[in-house]
């Protein structure tokens, strides 16, 4: 029982040596795209990223796909940055920009979300200006898809 033990310690601190090592890329590249299998660690990856570049004070935008995972990670990054940083699941993000039409959302959900939806936002925020496109800018863009 203690040799399989150590072996999971062993392996832990692999998995943590490699996570280290992807930070330390994401720091160095202005895209990176981190794959891996459930259970991995890519959203605690994106969490300790997006928490130190919010540390340094730049704006980050920290987009999930589903409302479930946005409010987990609300709850585990908690407070405590001197930057700013919002947690939000996509549909939610073009919600705060475009009123949700209930009725084309209830008439074919998947067309909505697909397409209606997203679409609606790209022509509102097309119909900005300048000043005003700059004021929705992020410094981080983070997209965990969970």
């Amino acid at each position: 029982m203690g040799e399989r033990l150590d072996e999971v310690d062993q392996r832990l601190m692999r998995l943590t040596r490699e996570q280290a090592l992807l930070l330390n890329a994401l720091s160095m590249n202005d895209h990176l795209i981190i794959e891996g299998g459930a259970g991995t660690g890519k959203t605690i990856l994106a969490m300790e990223y997006a928490k130190g570049e919010c540390e340094r004070g730049r704006k980050v935008l920290y987009l999930t796909y589903n409302k479930n995972l946005a409010r987990n990670i609300i709850t585990r990054m908690g407070k405590g940055c001197s930057g700013e940083i919002k947690i939000i699941n996509l549909h939610a993000l073009f919600g705060e920009y475009v009123p949700v039409d209930l009725e084309a959302m209830k008439q074919d959900p998947n067309q909505y979300f697909t397409q209606d939806l997203p679409e609606d936002t790209l022509s509102y925020l097309e119909g900005l200006s300048a000043d005003e496109l700059q004021a929705l800018q992020y410094d981080d863009l983070i997209l965990d898809e969970g």
